[in-house]
């Protein structure tokens, strides 16, 4: 049953004691104290005057509050994988330096077997050594004049990680050379 209906010159309200109130004014749009008298009345298929029909209802907003929620966790999320991404290359260059240095530092071995280690920061380092087995097919005669025997340099970097222990393992070859006093 509508109570009220727009005509021309406004809206019209019928009141249950059959007495009819002429509004020149819109009540969705303008509301006052006067006219709230009549707000429990106005059933034409709109939202009462006082929420403005341009509002949003409870549901909407705790839905887009939801949404809102669900999106900024998701996005700090992503930032937080991208850090945690940063800080882990950031700890594999500097491993990398650290071992590049190492074996540049050993660019040739004085004794078979060699061993040293230390460390440099958070990073522990170790290089080992061992004859690098090789068949040159070489006789005696050439072999006098052939070129030093080679090891295998090996340098292990290890530093903590956040579940376990990370580490980097650069391999090569270099000359055993005689130690000259």
């Amino acid at each position: 049953m509508k109570l009220c209906h727009e005509t021309s010159g406004g809206l019209t309200c019928a009141i249950p004691s059959s007495k009819t109130i002429q509004f020149s004014e819109r009540v969705d749009r303008v509301f006052s104290p006067k006219k709230a008298l009549f707000t429990g009345l106005y059933d034409c298929g709109r939202a009462p005057a006082s929420a403005g029909g341009r509002g949003f209802s409870l549901i909407e907003m705790l839905v887009a509050l939801v949404v809102l929620s669900l999106s900024l966790g998701a996005l700090y999320q992503a930032a937080m994988g991208a850090t945690r991404n940063v800080r882990v290359a950031a700890e594999y260059t500097d491993a990398v330096m650290l071992a590049e240095s190492m074996l540049a530092n050993h660019g040739y071995i004085t004794e078979q077997n060699y061993g040293a280690s230390g460390q440099f920061g958070q990073y522990d380092w170790q290089v080992s050594s061992w004859p690098a087995d090789y068949q040159d097919g070489l006789d005696k005669e050439q072999r006098a004049v052939a070129p030093q025997p080679l090891q295998y340099v090996e340098v292990v970097v290890s530093w903590p990680g956040p579940n376990a222990p990370r580490s980097l393992d650069l391999i090569t070859v270099v000359p055993l050379q005689e130690v000259v006093d």
